[in-house]
């Protein structure tokens, strides 16, 4: 299994490492690497345990749409670079690091002013292990490298002001998935593949609020800023879409509706779209979704088709 800036040959001991920079202090155990080498299976890699102490707070972010100002790591954090590729102890806070591929099998974890640079294409960016709870990444940047497949996955995960591009889908959202004020964009077309800025295919609890989420890249619309892909084989329920710029897509969203009846408990209000579509703005929407007050960017009500077929 090939991970990026994953695990090489080892070639030291396992060391406590502490990187210093001003008031900061972040400790983690790793093991000492040759990165020249090869990388190797992940379930070896280096593990993180809980930080003895954070950066100093920085400043508030600006106001206004989900964007480059407002997302990923804060102008006033220097990075300092780390081998952390797993997360093993519950409580866990990495902050202010330079990451590769992320995996996370805690509980608790908080990943913040972080960039994380992962180029597997087997791999999520950030993997939340099944099972595991209150996963946060805030104030981060997840650069898919224009290779990885998922920018994080795959529930039971909160994301603030997170900037996630570069990947084939941005963020596969699963039972108790939060994604609020944050950018996701300039997916990457690879052969074959259907990118989504969101995707659900299964779960409940979902909610997505005041993101701008945008697919649309250098003219291709790639497939949907939202898509539920629930099919009859399983369930989506109890989703909250509301107060996001959505743009790009063949329908910049589709809400799962099919003669299974399996998605259910949708509502969808206050969206902006923006209007970069291939066939229309919304398809495949649910019998008694909520449908509120949502508008095309120019104001007008949003057309198009509601039923699948």
């Amino acid at each position: 299994m090939q991970q990026g800036r994953g695990p090489g040959l080892l070639v030291g001991v396992v060391a406590i490492v502490a990187f210093v920079l001003g008031a900061g202090v972040v400790a983690g155990v790793f093991l000492l690497r040759d990165s020249s080498r090869e990388p190797v299976d992940d379930a070896a890699g280096p593990s993180a345990s809980p930080a003895q102490s954070q950066l100093p707070p920085s400043a508030p972010r600006p106001a206004g749409r989900p964007g480059p100002d407002n997302t990923g790591v804060p102008p006033d954090v220097e990075l300092r670079p780390s081998d952390v590729v797993e997360v093993t102890e519950p409580g866990t806070v990495l902050d202010g690091l330079d990451l590769g591929c992320l995996r996370v099998k805690a509980d608790d974890v908080t990943v913040k002013r972080s960039r994380i640079r992962c180029d597997a294409d087997d791999l999520p960016a950030v993997r939340a292990d099944d099972g595991v709870d209150r996963l946060l990444l805030e104030d981060t940047e997840i650069d898919g490298m224009g290779v990885t497949s998922i920018g994080v996955g795959f529930a039971r995960f909160t994301l603030r002001r997170v900037n996630v591009h570069s990947t084939v889908d941005g963020v596969r959202a699963g039972d108790s998935s939060v994604i609020e004020d944050s950018w996701i964009h300039s997916l990457s077309r690879k052969p074959g593949t259907h990118n989504d800025g969101i995707q659900s295919i299964r779960g409940t609890g979902i909610v997505i609020r005041r993101n701008t989420i945008d697919v649309f890249t250098d003219g291709d619309f790639m497939n949907a800023a939202y898509i539920i892909s629930a099919g009859s084989e399983r369930t989506v329920t109890d989703v909250r879409v509301e107060d996001n710029y959505l743009n790009g897509g063949n329908y910049t969203v589709y809400l799962g509706d099919s003669d299974a009846k399996s998605v259910t408990g949708v509502v969808f209000r206050h969206n902006v779209f923006g209007g970069d579509f291939r066939y229309g703005p919304r398809v495949a929407i649910p019998e008694g979704t909520v449908w509120e007050d949502n508008k095309l960017a120019s104001g007008a009500e949003v057309p198009g088709k509601t039923g699948k077929g």
